[in-house]
């Protein structure tokens, strides 16, 4: 494996590399962007208690935005005016 300047670890087949950081306490960073995250599910799975307690623990941390597809954009849009994510559930 080459050298990253980070340390390295193998994990069931994976490669993970964990970079140190070398950067000044002092520089200014940008604020962390909200993760979208599509779910794809028909309404009645979307809506369900298990899925409101999931989406509602990913949303409290503010880190990410989910978007529900729903019923008329899986079975009448065609994919290309789905709305634009992140990672899709």
């Amino acid at each position: 494996m080459p050298n990253t300047g980070g340390l390295a670890r193998r994990s069931r087949g994976y490669n993970y590399v964990f970079k140190r950081n070398n950067s000044a306490p002092d520089e200014a960073t940008p604020p962390p962007t909200k993760i979208t995250i599509g779910v794809c599910a028909m309404d009645k799975k979307a809506t369900s208690k298990p899925m409101r307690e999931i989406l509602s623990r990913m949303t409290s941390s503010h880190e990410f935005e989910v978007v529900t597809f729903g019923d008329k954009v899986i079975l009448e849009l065609p994919v290309e005016q789905w709305p634009v994510c992140e990672c899709l559930l």
